[in-house]
């Protein structure tokens, strides 16, 4: 066993997280000093008790912080008391009547609920709130050095931004680095392997951003270290030696994040409370083995899956605990493999959060028994296959960026938006009149009065770019008319939802341009209108849409993340003014297939059901419809049970995205693809400019800054 630089035992000079690990040798007298104190600190709280029962709350805390040694100023730092001292504490706190002290008290951070007297905006910031705190997670790192790759540290910052989450040790690969016998140039060329390893290096390596290294930071880097040398067994599986086990049992850890190493068995697999972490990057039920993110493309799935995982002695056969789906990119392998590692950098984060709220009883569910095939890398047949689709898909992508711009428009289908719920349903839609080539309509969502349905939608003007909310009065016997100049806002607006409620029409326009969710009221419907409130602030929410359901009032809505992916959110209220509260679980899910609101949610037959996009194939190709299975403000869970594609032979036959109910109707939208000239020389300048800053410097991974999608119905990727 190979113990970290500093001090013996592998403990660093700095104290962290109190004494030295029990079961560690050779720990430093700073250490042994450290124990000591502590139960000097503890050992007369019994005496202390009927003193402690007359002092107010505010003193009982002190004297309870200072018998447990963590205000004492003969201590080296400022230390959590270990689990034999709080066991001693709380054996003598007993009697104490309603004052327990099972966890000491500190500041917890929670989510804004709004303004105390109820009604009033509110956001995903937080307030400080004096609570008792949940228990913390302490968690350790395996790693191959001084370095992680750039997605595993932003795995790390999502985590350490959660209160009561703290890293405790690095469990570092001894072996990591150790020169291995390489293979010379004529044998490497003779591989049946050996056009995947020239496109590796050609086009992979250091391409991705990713993967590259990034030191760990001096928080970090001050941990205790502990170094192991596996043993390898068979040709891939690792053991930990017994002494190496002890030690990190040693750290009371919670749970252990696996950046390094290959395939670990045995005891290190219980060496923490709730085991060891992997991300397996790929949907477990369909593609195991390397390389990830390859064999999607090659056989022509549209998303490419993300799974975190609890380690067990089978292989692949773990206990999954968070899962996510972004979007496969056919045209570059690089692109899409940059997606699925940084599309899951906050699921451990979130296993974390549900195990602090008592949520995460999945945590010790079954493991896996999936029986999805086994891929191995990829040998020089599949490769000239691989070549050729990734170019055709260039190729494609590019003639249909420059050559088929999107035109979506709007219809109505004479029948419930639960009509949909049945595969067997062919809509007939009455489209409105086509627009020009340079406008679009979408976003569509209606009121029924007087037979007449007035259709509240997005009109962009595709030369400049902005979205405006129009009005359409579409009477049932007649032709439809379009009012402009309504519900005038100072940014791109798209997705007007409109609500009814006690008698008066609402409407909640996204604007996530101004980080925030407007309420407004018509005052004359559709022409006037007047902002009464605002429910949500600093928040860039997508395509905001609620439901009042079960007593309650909620807000689904996407948040897009800096690697343009969108992740659900909701917010709960008791009333349509608030005040809102966010759901405990946010975010609730990312899959790229069925996470963006698409339209309204509905109650059929008791069940609430929530229309999404599905952008697994590109953006507003269809509509998945959820079934909501849970809902409360602590849990969520919801299953898609149907997809609505747009009709191949209709006039809008390339996209769909919406779903909107408006009594026993259903307004969609839909697109086709035209050429437009203006948008041909501009998207083809836009490509250019790109084209020549892609080659003057290389690209760089933002992990600060989200970029947040100034428009719903915001043009294609450039192709680079």
């Amino acid at each position: 066993m190979h113990h970290g630089r500093g001090l013996p035992g592998g403990v660093e000079p700095r104290v962290r997280y109190g004494g030295a690990p029990k079961g560690v040798l050779g720990a430093a007298p700073l250490h042994r000093r450290g124990r000591q104190v502590a139960a000097e600190a503890a050992e007369p709280f019994g005496r202390a008790l009927p003193e402690l029962r007359r002092l107010p709350g505010a003193e009982l805390r002190v004297a309870v912080r200072l018998l447990e040694g963590r205000g004492d100023p003969r201590l080296e730092a400022r230390q959590r008391p270990g689990r034999a001292v709080a066991a001693r504490r709380d054996r003598a706190c007993q009697g104490l009547g309603a004052v327990k002290f099972a966890r000491p008290q500190h500041s917890e951070v929670r989510p804004m609920s709004g303004r105390s007297r109820g009604v009033g905006p509110a956001n995903e910031q937080y307030l400080v709130d004096t609570a008792p705190a949940p228990q913390r997670l302490r968690y350790g790192i395996m790693c191959s050095g001084a370095q992680l790759a750039t997605w595993q540290a932003l795995v790390v910052r999502e985590l350490r931004s959660i209160p009561h989450v703290e890293p405790a040790l690095l469990i570092v690969d001894a072996d990591a680095g150790a020169l291995r016998p390489r293979r010379g140039v004529w044998q490497r060329l003779r591989s049946p392997t050996a056009l995947w390893g020239l496109y590796q290096r050609a086009c992979i390596l250091g391409k991705v951003p990713a993967e590259r290294p990034v030191d760990l930071g001096a928080d970090l880097d001050r941990l205790p270290v502990i170094r192991c040398r596996a043993e390898l067994r068979g040709k891939f599986s690792q053991f930990f030696s017994p002494e190496d086990v002890a030690a990190i049992r040693s750290y009371e850890l919670d749970f252990i994040l696996r950046f390094g190493f290959n395939i670990i068995r045995g005891d290190i697999l219980s060496a923490a409370r709730y085991g060891v972490w992997s991300f397996h990057h790929g949907d477990l039920e369909r593609y195991r083995g390397m390389p990830f993110a390859f064999w999607e493309i090659a056989k022509g799935d549209p998303v490419t899956g993300i799974t975190l995982q609890r380690l067990t002695d089978g292989l692949d056969s773990g206990v999954v605990l968070k899962q996510c789906f972004v979007r496969s990119v056919p045209k570059s392998y690089a692109r899409s493999r940059q997606n699925a590692l940084v599309g899951g950098i906050d699921l451990p984060a979130q296993v974390c959060r549900d195990l602090l709220s008592n949520r995460g009883e999945y945590v010790s569910a079954e493991p896996s028994r999936t029986t999805a095939p086994i891929f191995r890398t990829p040998r020089n047949t599949h490769m000239v296959g691989f070549l050729a689709q990734t170019a055709a898909a260039k190729v494609t992508d590019a003639a249909g960026w420059l050559f088929r711009h999107p035109q979506w428009c709007v219809g109505i289908v004479d029948s419930p938006i639960h009509a949909f719920l049945d595969s067997r349903f062919r809509p007939q839609v009455r489209w409105l009149p086509r627009p020009d080539r340079r406008h679009f309509l979408a976003d569509p969502f209606a009121v029924r009065s007087d037979r007449t349905t007035t259709i509240m939608a997005e009109e962009l003007d595709q030369a400049e770019g902005i979205g405006r909310l129009v009005a359409i009065v579409w009477p049932d016997a007649g032709l439809p008319t379009i009012r402009r100049g309504i519900l005038e806002l100072t940014v791109h607006a798209s997705y007007p939802y409109l609500v009814e409620h006690e008698g008066e029409v609402f409407c909640i326009p996204e604007t996530s341009a101004s980080r925030e969710v407007a309420l407004y009221k018509s005052i004359e419907f559709p022409d006037r209108w007047t902002k009464v409130d605002t429910l949500v602030r600093g928040v860039p929410a997508l395509d905001p849409s609620l439901v009042l359901f079960e007593g309650r009032w909620w807000m689904f809505y996407g948040i897009e993340d800096a690697a343009g992916a969108v992740r659900l959110h909701a917010m709960y209220a008791p009333a349509l003014m608030g005040p809102w509260m966010p759901h405990a679980a946010n975010p609730l899910k990312m899959d790229v297939r069925s996470t963006r609101p698409g339209g309204t949610p509905f109650v059929h037959q008791g069940t609430l059901y929530r229309p999404a996009q599905d952008c697994s194939r590109g953006y507003g190709g269809a509509v998945a419809l959820n079934r909501v299975i849970r809902l409360t403000p602590t849990d969520f869970c919801e299953e898609v049970v149907a997809v609505v594609g747009p009709d191949p032979r209709g006039p809008f036959p390339t996209g769909i995205h919406t779903l909107s109910a408006v009594g026993d109707k259903t307004v969609i939208d839909g697109q086709r693809a035209l050429f437009v000239p203006a948008q041909f020389a501009a998207q083809f300048r836009k490509m250019s400019r790109k084209i020549l800053r892609h080659r003057q410097r290389p690209r760089t991974v933002s992990a600060s800054v989200p970029r947040h999608a100034s428009s719903r119905m915001r043009r294609p990727p450039c192709p680079t």
